[in-house]
């Protein structure tokens, strides 16, 4: 793929992905507000439920229908027609399954009503195209997708929910406009390309699970590490407790979205890396990429914890601000992860990232289990980051095998240069006695500028870099 390509690619996710993530943002902010603490943390309990029975339905078909495609365009038809069919079938299943979980599970009425509705999002999660989308690179058509889910979201949520008692209602908003949004998809994709047919090929269907068994049993390893930690506190703490995890890992979760936008940009690339050499020229400049956007989001946050809790979530969440530090601690280790697995999966290496997940969740389970008890919401946060860790030591090998290059240098060279800047920044709030939480603005500007002056004086990124990304090859269209 030309740098023009990636560059369209990024751009055109940055801006949908941003405006979306802002929508996000009103969204989660209105929520927090309307719901309070404890009713958050209900949220936080149904949807990490339903992610269960999403994966269920996903069994990692989408990343086995990226990598397909974008190395045999040819068979694009092929693969909706078995992967959508499979998928309903699944979904048929699943929601079954989710009924009588719903139905038997020991929590309130509200959990209950709001499990049975989210299970509209197994049908949206079925008819799902967005992984045909990001095969052919046609990022635009992804962005526009995620805007109008938002959108209608949004207009929704602030009409009709209006204290705790709506979060069924909320569930419902969120699962008819995802619904809907995927349906749309689907239509333009009949006009475009084909029709759908649905089919049972169970001889395909076969190879289809035999080659994505592996990608589903890592995310639902990463399902387990996401929420683990969320319904451990909920059962053994209270959903007050869950609800100051939630925030704090919302935010988190927030900052992994650069890291996500330049993944799906690099993906159909990244799928077509055969050679050892086209290996690690794409590598290197994704990891940069990843490491640059992770050292400078991590460190801000990190640094001014109490300005971004208090516009996300509202004062009444200011006590996850210490969940919250230990979170970004762990997000400097989760965007080096971010450089590795990814790349893993999509060159068949998914086996390998498996056993590093295996590892991990298990260090993560038995840290949740131990660590909750004593500290709460904060334990659960040392517990997700000695995870991570974990995890990181493991990918580390296989990719080094892999490729026989590690990017670790990188990484620990623009951390350094991170907290630095943050340094900056409070050192320079604190000499002008600036100590007000609005003040932090201040700060944040000056640890951005300074993590840009100090990466271009040590040449971690030099400038005629920038100029070759962002100039224009006149002989690629």
């Amino acid at each position: 793929m030309s740098k023009n390509k990636i560059l369209k690619n990024i751009f055109s996710l940055s801006v949908a992905t941003f405006a979306t993530k802002g929508l996000v943002f009103v969204i989660n902010a209105y929520l927090a507000r309307i719901l309070g603490v404890e009713g958050y943390g209900t949220v936080a309990i149904v949807t990490s439920i339903l992610l269960y029975f999403i994966i269920f339905i996903n069994l990692g078909f989408n990343t086995v229908g990226i990598r397909s495609i974008a190395k045999n365009n040819n068979e694009k038809e092929k693969y909706v027609d078995n992967i959508i069919s499979l998928k309903i079938f699944l979904a048929i299943i699943s929601y079954a399954g989710l009924i009588i979980y719903a139905l038997l599970l020991n929590d309130s009425a509200i959990v209950k009503t709001a499990l049975i509705i989210g299970g509209l999002q197994l049908f949206a999660e079925a008819i799902q195209l967005v992984w045909f989308y990001q095969a052919i690179e046609k990022m635009e058509i992804i962005a526009i997708r995620a805007v109008l889910i938002n959108t209608v979201t949004l207009i929704c949520l602030l009409l009709f929910v209006k204290s705790p008692e709506d979060i069924p209602i909320y569930i419902l908003i969120v699962s008819v406009s995802i619904l809907l949004n995927n349906f749309w998809l689907v239509v333009l994709y009949l006009k475009q390309y084909a029709k759908i047919k649905l089919q049972f090929q169970l001889k395909f269907w076969k190879t289809l699970l035999k080659e994505s068994s592996t990608v589903a049993a890592t995310s639902l390893i990463t399902a387990l590490m996401t929420t683990f930690g969320i319904l451990f506190l909920a059962k053994f703490v209270g959903e007050y407790d869950a609800g100051l995890f939630s925030a704090a890992f919302k935010l988190l979760t927030f900052c992994f979205i650069p890291a996500f936008i330049i993944q799906d940009a690099f993906s159909p690339t990244i799928s077509r890396a055969i050679t050892l050499e086209e290996k690690i020229e794409i590598t290197s400049k994704y990891s940069k990429i990843i490491a640059l956007s992770g050292s400078i989001i991590a460190t801000i946050v990190l640094f001014y914890p109490d300005i971004f809790t208090a516009i996300v979530s509202g004062n009444k969440f200011m006590d996850s601000v210490p969940i919250l530090r230990i979170l970004m601690i762990n997000c400097f280790v989760a965007f080096y992860n971010l450089s590795i697995v990814p790349v893993l999966l999509y060159w068949k290496l998914e086996k390998k990232s498996m056993y590093s997940y295996i590892i991990a969740v298990i260090i993560c389970i038995g840290l949740n289990i131990l660590l909750i008890q004593y500290w709460s919401g904060v334990g659960a946060a040392f517990a997700t980051l000695g995870a991570e860790l974990v995890l990181a030591i493991s990918v580390s090998y296989f990719f080094f095998k892999e490729i026989k290059k590690l990017y670790l240098s990188i990484f620990l060279k623009l951390i350094v240069l991170g907290l630095l800047s943050g340094f900056i920044g409070k050192s320079v709030l604190h000499l002008a006695n600036l100590h007000d939480i609005y003040f932090q603005f201040i700060g944040i500007l000056i640890t951005l500028i300074s993590f840009i002056f100090l990466t271009l004086r040590f040449k971690i990124i030099e400038l005629r870099d920038i100029k070759k990304l962002i100039g224009k090859n006149k002989n690629e269209k």
